[in-house]
């Protein structure tokens, strides 16, 4: 099959027009007779439904890929990786975290590749963050280490790494370390919920820690870069964390302000 049909595919799958690059998919599927050609096609298909929640599709899908005998390593990783990643969007995390151990385990050789380091990478950010998603920190912990070194495609991608690692780190009573993950995550300057819950945990580091002046600072940043109402850090927790801070740093004026905003929060 010409190389410029998978561009094409994956020139619309870029562009969001996931619907239509199944159909194309789907399309090319019947027109090959080769069994990697068809597990590549299938597998993209796989993920396409999965990226528009259709698990159901995607199943099926996987169950059409297990029935072939793929002889291609890379085809056959990424073919294998569908399972998982559909077990873990469906909310079946401990068969999903079990499935993706065994491909580790099944593969280990093949994973020591240089070629096959992006598919390494994947599977165990993919460990991590399901992990951390079930606060199994301590487990989580070490893989995250290791996944700082990785590259990422995404900058949310890898803002997200950061942002569990510092979690972990601060659950493993580890702040110093903690407070540089959570810098780290917000010197991306995504404006985004993990950026503003970077903040609240930056803050509240930093007043355990007696470093009230700097407390403050993040909780006004806060206020002055996410100006709306949101889920990820309610405005009652920041005013009420920001009339405590005034109250220990003697300014009344402000300890009040804040204190009748939480109340009306």
């Amino acid at each position: 099959m010409d190389a410029a049909h998978f561009e094409r595919i994956a020139e619309l799958r870029n562009s969001g027009h996931l619907e239509e690059a199944i159909r194309e998919s789907q399309i090319l599927l019947k027109e090959t007779s080769d069994i990697n050609e068809k597990a590549s096609l299938l597998t993209g298909i796989g993920v396409l439904y999965s990226a528009l929640g259709r698990l159901k599709e995607g199943h099926q899908t996987l169950d059409q890929l297990k029935r072939l005998p793929i002889s291609d390593v890379e085809v056959l990783l990424n073919a294998e990786l569908c399972e998982p990643a559909l077990l873990i969007q469906a909310g079946r995390y401990q068969e999903g975290l079990a499935a993706l151990g065994a491909m580790l385990d099944r593969h280990s050789g093949a994973f020591k590749e240089e070629r096959f380091r992006y598919l390494y990478e994947d599977i165990q950010c993919r460990r991590a963050l399901t992990l951390f998603g079930l606060s199994r920190f301590r487990e989580a912990l070490p893989i995250l280490q290791e996944a700082i070194s990785f590259s990422f495609s995404q900058v949310t991608d890898e803002q997200q790494i950061h942002f569990a690692l510092g979690v972990c780190l601060e659950e493993a009573k580890d702040a110093k370390a903690a407070r540089q993950e959570f810098i780290r995550v917000v010197s991306f300057g995504l404006r985004n919920d993990i950026e503003e819950r970077s903040l609240y945990r930056l803050a509240i580091l930093h007043y355990k820690a007696g470093a009230l002046a700097q407390a403050r600072q993040q909780l006004e940043t806060i206020l002055r870069d996410f100006p709306n109402q949101s889920a990820a850090v309610s405005r009652k927790q920041v005013y009420e964390a920001l009339a405590q801070t005034s109250h220990y740093l003697n300014d009344k004026a402000n300890e009040k302000l804040y204190m009748d905003l939480a109340k009306r929060a």
